[in-house]
């Protein structure tokens, strides 16, 4: 049986939720996050080489430490999401979002009926290989799992209403790297458009009430401070940089100081 999904109750209650995006190829990684007090942890298969089976045991990683497991998929195919929720993801980041139809599309994929269209076995893990009550376990897991839209695409922001509306949707989470790619602003921190864009997103969800909102904070297209993002109402983030760029940024700063002791 799918655990409580802490990000869900977080949001639920108006709290901040807050992740980090995994892309080094070890599970021991998720243990580390957990450690460090993170709510949930974004595993990337956008822009990694991991396989499933190296999901799957971050996944493993992520119950044994009480952190939320979220995964981004490489695309939208539904069997693709179908195998990232049967190994026990308790959900999904959906990249380059265009229309509601996509997530229509990833609601059915992720959801068994009558929320969704999911594929039945009651002998994966997500099921615990044998579900003594399968019809519980599919109750739990809709009511657990996330769906979560990454508003990265000027389209999708052009399109917010109608994506924001889709039932199933969780949160919708706004990505300033490719959103400047497609704004035409990459590399111009900070830039007038994306303020806008941001703003046109939230205020969407204000009127709509549907939908939570999230953004990469920290970032290097867009950082204002976290508190006036979390005023206007933004209620998920994951730190910037990723794991990945955390560990070189500490291993630079100690060679710098051994350096630096060796020059005195």
């Amino acid at each position: 049986m799918m655990k409580t999904n802490r990000v869900k109750k977080l949001l639920n209650s108006g709290r901040l939720a807050v992740g980090q995006w995994v892309g080094l190829c070890d599970p021991a990684v998720v243990e580390i996050m957990a450690l460090a007090g993170y709510d949930f942890v974004a595993i990337d298969l956008e822009h990694t080489m991991f396989d499933l089976q190296t999901v799957e045991n971050m996944v493993r990683a992520a119950e044994a430490t009480e952190i939320t497991s979220l995964v981004r998929v490489s695309s939208l195919d539904p069997k693709m999401i179908l195998r990232i929720m049967e190994c026990g993801a308790q959900g999904v980041f959906l990249p380059h979002v265009r229309t509601a139809d996509e997530v229509k599309l990833a609601v059915d994929a992720a959801k068994y009926w009558p929320e969704g269209d999911r594929g039945i076995s009651g002998v994966t893990r997500a099921a615990r290989y044998l579900a003594p009550d399968f019809m519980a376990h599919t109750r739990v897991s809709n009511e657990e799992t996330m769906i979560i839209a990454m508003i990265e695409e000027a389209e999708a922001v052009e399109r917010i209403d109608e994506i924001l509306a889709v039932d199933g949707l969780d949160v919708a989470f706004i990505g300033p790297a490719d959103l400047a790619r497609s704004l035409g602003i990459l590399g111009r921190k900070n830039h007038p458009r994306m303020a806008e864009a941001v703003d046109r997103v939230i205020e969407t969800h204000r009127r709509l009430e549907k939908a939570h909102i999230g953004i990469a904070c920290f970032h290097s297209m867009y950082d204002p401070p976290l508190e006036t993002l979390i005023n206007k109402g933004i209620r998920c983030v994951t730190t910037s940089p990723t794991d990945t760029a955390l560990l070189l940024r500490a291993c630079r700063e100690q060679v710098q100081m051994a350096r630096e002791a060796e020059r005195k």
